[in-house]
């Protein structure tokens, strides 16, 4: 038995590492797995590995788990000199992640997708098995890359595991994880929170973590006419993606004070939101697989 192998078995807690992030699609699952693993009160050890400047590093914080950033490149199907670019921060990425995954030792590595989870998992193959999961009903250019180490491959649809069986022979279908905790919201707290009437109908428009402003633009159009009739809480994604939230809030700004009462602008939705669905009547939203499957869940 090697000194591994020792430790491994006189460690009652497993060690997981979490790689991935980037957007809410590629965070929110893993967030969904950490809560399912502490309401069953799975003995772990957890380490988030993802980059400087996604959503994942305030997700991880916030759910009280370590988190580390190593740089990394965005993949893109495109020509582009930021490839050239982007592909000599990918050596980096890989030995920052195996210099973190040396130090913490893991059992698994659960990789979520995005640029980010490429550098740890090359850095991880050999190291422990590594499972990787994809969330959309296409399979993107990072999962196809980690699909060349990943020991399970883990998809939300099941159209999709046809995609995966021709990368991986191990394919499993699971659905995309969800967090429970969005079942318990509180309507009532949900207007409070944002200044709402709980009489009036609430619309909640999202486009997911990073906006989407085809979907912004829209339903700025429309805005004047839906606020006569009911309230919105419009997640327009960060100034980084867009700049959506101050346009919208500009015009705001224009509109008699009770039609600026109804309409209220965010550029992400974070522990609030099972308050949000809890208090809205109708959700508009770009079909992301995360928000999906979330309102699949919520029913």
């Amino acid at each position: 038995m090697s000194l591994r192998d020792d430790e491994h078995d006189n460690r009652s807690a497993l060690r997981i590492v979490i790689a991935g992030g980037g957007t809410g699609g590629h965070v929110l699952p893993a967030i969904a797995v950490v809560e399912e693993l502490r309401r069953r009160q799975t003995a772990v050890e957890l380490l988030w590995i993802g980059s400087s400047d996604g959503v994942e590093r305030e997700q991880a914080e916030r759910s009280g788990v370590p988190f580390i950033a190593v740089p990394t490149g965005k993949l893109r199907r495109y020509l582009s000199f930021q490839n050239i670019v982007d592909a000599t921060r990918v050596p980096l990425g890989i030995i920052a992640a195996w210099r973190a995954l040396r130090q913490f030792r893991p059992d698994v590595v659960f990789s979520t997708g995005g640029a980010v989870s490429v550098p740890t998992a090359l850095a991880a193959a050999r190291m422990a098995p590594i499972l990787t999961h994809e969330q959309t009903a296409q399979i993107g250019l990072a999962n196809r890359t980690v699909a060349r180490v990943a020991d399970t491959f883990a998809v939300g649809f099941e159209p999709t595991a046809n995609l995966a069986r021709k990368l991986h022979r191990r394919v499993v279908v699971t659905g995309n994880p969800v967090r429970r905790s969005l079942a318990d919201g509180d309507a009532a707290r949900g207007f409070e929170r944002f200044g709402f009437d709980p009489e009036l109908p609430l619309i909640y428009v999202t486009g997911g973590a990073r906006g989407a402003s085809p979907l912004n633009d829209r339903i700025g159009a429309l805005l004047p006419d839906l606020l006569e009739r009911c309230q919105v809480l419009h997640q327009t994604g960060p100034e980084s993606a867009n700049r959506d939230a101050v346009r919208l809030r500009e015009m705001r700004e224009e509109w008699p004070a009770r039609l600026q009462q109804r309409y209220q602008v965010v550029e992400f939705i974070g522990a609030e939101l099972s308050d949000v669905y809890a208090a809205t009547s109708l959700v508009v939203g770009r079909a992301g697989a995360g928000t999906v499957s979330e309102l699949a869940y919520l029913g």
